[in-house]
């Protein structure tokens, strides 16, 4: 699978089960700030 394959699948799931950063945090418990941190860290 090429790159540009897996971004789109990646995308494509994410728009199917409608996650954003907001509804991260809240399922993990943490805050918006420390979830926009850790994925700036990682670079996505």
């Amino acid at each position: 699978m090429r790159r540009a394959d897996l971004i789109h699948k990646v995308e494509k799931r994410k728009k199917a089960l409608n996650i954003t950063i907001e509804n991260l945090a809240k399922l993990s418990h943490l805050g918006v700030r420390t979830v926009n941190r850790f994925f700036s860290r990682r670079g996505c």
